[in-house]
């Protein structure tokens, strides 16, 4: 009679094609582990050539650079040259455990020990790393680990995770006494170490009284009853970190270990212990997947550290990313407000200016023209000089508090931003020395040289309102203000005194007529100062805001150098992220050759892994037919096919590969080319589902969700429960 499973593979040949001949995989897997390790040693020295990062999206204390290097301690040095070895020496397979859980007793049992390394009742009795042979198991060496949760354990759990990058396997021993949070905290972090766990739950009924010894003997299924709600709880957990273990195991290990000993119930012990389940997987895994397992582990001693390293190079990009759209903003909001607030005084400053000035139109009205006029209008024009200073000087304390007020508290979160310069020189010049000293040389001059003494003194405060400190520039301001005032001077403020004028028009009219003649010149010198005084204004408000504008560009130039750093960081993580993907495609083929399936090993075109969980994998047309119908169950990473994407709907692969996750067909939601919404009615832990979204996202660069009607929680049976590959 034809077994199944040679019915298959008869099958497979006939539709197929005999396997191709098989070639060393490891040469090209040790290629693809160097290239991945070339690519994050350079792609981190070359994020290092370009500056640190802001402080802002620094972890603590510790700068992003230090955070890198931590994480890439782990990659092994020289990794590639000393892979060879990889495929030589026994299974490792580390066993792991909350303390007092039974695990040395265990270690004992199945290496034949002494006893020694089974505890008293006390936590912490073993507290360093032995590996030992397991007997009759040839090719398998175990490794005893310190136990986790323990009070003030923190090293012994140091020493115990320190040789999970090493494990092919790992055993977490559990009991039925009960189940900590420090427990479930190891759980999680071996999941996402993504390591093959093999839990095993261990019946803590104590043999050493003769009457519970005989009681075990006649019933020992009744030591077991009460393992079922323990059980579950280290496979939820396991589920919530997206791992399916690679097999579920209840012994006893007290009676394990009785059965090594001298003892005339020695044998009875022994099988009653049901410590062969657990040798069965192991001689399993050993058979069938020792080298699969140490090629995963070899992988993933350098795989795992880059993972952590993009995870931390992701987020910090994300936090500079949301850091400097903040900033970006923020340089935006500042800059309007800012040539707001500008614009604002400047106005308010003409508007007060214009005011000064139209006071004066009406001057002549009430002037004494039979006085000096002389000295009356030199009078006025200090009055408006001082008028037009206190003006402005106040206009500018006002414009340089406010920008002071509004820039300190946008950037009071920004310290690696430059702060914008105030108060600002273009809109000084109120008051300035020289005009203190022109004015200290118009006193005491001839009356000869009054009106040209009046225009410089005006000249000069016009002078300073432009803010020119001196030179030529107020030279030529106080020339023409002088040529004007030393004009009305000379024609209409000089003495009348035409006694024709009042005997025929008669005192009272000559006064006005002097008054009007007096406004006619005084008008055109007030509407040429109130053009000097708008040209002024419309000059400074533009330098002003040029200055400003310069400033805010200095600002976002420091932010553009920082979306610079930014970018190269997200081209860095692409191309280590490419890498990935080139190791995952070589860990593939790699497995489904060691595996027995060469064909289909030739048909992989790309693949992304989830270690512990599942490996997304892309054929060929002839390969996806082939992989569909005789799924290689033989790797011993659960290994889901598709075929090449269909234009338009890329997130489509995510259906096919979902086909592979459970006995019930899945269905979509909603689908495409970015979006995959399936549906898989059967109960599947939520820490499942949300790894396999997160795979499949990855592999189909979509969104892809993943959901079922089912509560959290992991069934299983703990009776009689078959070992699971």
């Amino acid at each position: 009679m034809i077994e199944a499973q040679d019915f298959s593979t008869y099958v497979r040949y006939s539709w197929f094609g005999a396997e191709p001949t098989a070639h060393d995989p490891w040469p090209h897997l040790r290629k693809a582990v160097g290239r991945l390790q070339d690519a994050a040693v350079a792609g981190d020295r070359a994020i290092r050539s370009r500056g640190e990062i802001a402080p802002q999206v620094q972890a603590g204390a510790e700068s992003f650079g230090d955070l890198a290097a931590s994480c890439l301690v782990g990659v092994p040095e020289p990794a590639v040259e000393s892979a060879g070895n990889a495929r030589t020496g026994d299974l490792r397979v580390v066993f792991m455990g909350r303390t007092q859980a039974g695990k040395s007793t265990l270690i004992e049992a199945l290496s034949a020990g002494s006893g020694d390394r089974i505890g008293d009742g006390r936590q912490r009795f073993s507290r360093d790393v032995c590996v030992r042979p397991i007997v009759n198991l040839p090719g398998v060496a175990i490794v005893d680990t310190p136990g986790v949760g323990a009070h003030d354990g923190d090293e012994d759990r140091q020493l115990a995770f320190e040789q999970l990058p090493h494990a092919d396997l790992v055993v977490w021993v559990g009991s039925n006494n009960s189940f900590q949070e420090e427990a479930a905290q190891a759980l999680r972090l071996i999941a996402v170490y993504g390591k093959p766990v093999v839990v095993v739950l261990n019946c803590r009924y104590d043999l050493l009284h003769p009457i519970r010894r005989d009681d075990f003997l006649k019933d020992p299924r009744a030591a077991f009853r009460d393992v079922a709600g323990d059980l579950n709880a280290v496979l939820r957990h396991l589920a919530r970190a997206g791992a399916r273990p690679a097999g579920v195991v209840t012994v006893h290990a007290q009676a394990a270990f009785l059965g090594t000993q001298d003892h005339p119930d020695a044998a009875l012990m022994w099988a009653h212990s049901d410590v062969a389940k657990l040798l069965a997987v192991l001689a399993e895994e050993r058979d069938r997947r020792a080298d699969q397992r140490r090629a995963i582990a070899f992988v993933d001693r350098v795989r795992n550290p880059v993972i952590r390293y993009l995870a931390t190079l992701d987020t910090a990009t994300e936090s500079l990313g949301t850091h400097l759209e903040q900033g970006e903003g923020l340089v935006r909001d500042l800059s309007q407000r800012v040539a707001r607030q500008i614009d604002r005084q400047h106005e308010l400053l003409a508007a007060e200016l214009d005011g000064i000035i139209e006071s004066r139109r009406s001057w002549h009205a009430s002037a004494d023209v039979e006085s000096d006029l002389n000295a009356a209008w030199r009078k006025e024009m200090s009055s408006l000089n001082s008028e037009m200073e206190q003006a402005g000087a106040r206009h500018h304390r006002d414009l340089t508090a406010g920008l002071e007020v509004t820039i300190s508290t946008v950037l009071s979160d920004w310290t690696n931003l430059p702060t914008p310069n105030v108060p600002l020189g273009e809109f000084t010049g109120f008051g300035s020395v020289w005009l203190n000293r022109a004015s200290q040389a118009a006193v005491g001059l001839g009356a000869g040289a009054a009106a040209w003494v009046g225009g410089a003194l005006l000249g000069g405060k016009v002078g300073g309102l432009l803010g020119i400190e001196g030179g030529p520039p107020l030279m030529a301001v106080t020339a023409v203000v002088g040529a004007v005032i030393g004009g009305l001077v000379a024609t209409a403020l000089g003495p009348v005194k035409d006694g024709l004028a009042r005997l025929f028009l008669g005192s009272a009219e000559v006064l006005r007529r002097r008054r009007a003649e007096l406004g006619a010149r005084i008008h055109p010198i007030l509407d040429d100062l109130q053009s000097e005084i708008n040209q002024w204004r419309e000059e400074t408000r533009a330098a002003t805001q040029s200055a400003m504008r310069t400033q805010f560009e200095a600002m976002s130039g420091v932010l553009a150098g920082q979306r610079s750093i930014q970018r190269w960081w997200c081209e860095v993580g692409t191309e280590i992220n490419e890498a990935v993907g080139d190791l995952d495609a070589a860990t593939a083929r790699t497995l489904l050759r060691l595996s027995g399936r060469t064909g289909l090993a030739e048909e992989v075109l790309r693949a992304r892994r989830e270690p512990g969980s599942a490996t997304a994998v892309e054929y060929t047309r002839e390969g996806f037919s082939q992989a569909a119908l005789f799924p290689p169950d033989e790797s011993c990473e659960l290994m889901l096919a598709t075929g090449p994407a269909k234009p338009g709907v890329r997130a489509g692969q995510a259906l096919s590969l979902a086909i592979g996750l459970s006995a019930a067909a899945p269905r979509t939601l909603r689908l495409t080319d970015r979006q995959a919404n399936i549906h898989i009615e059967e109960p599947i832990p939520s820490g499942l589902t949300d790894t396999w979204s997160s795979l499949f996202s990855l592999f189909t660069a979509s969104q892809v969700r993943i959901t079922t009607p089912a509560p959290d929680h992991h069934p299983a049976s703990c009776d009689h429960q078959e070992p699971q590959a």
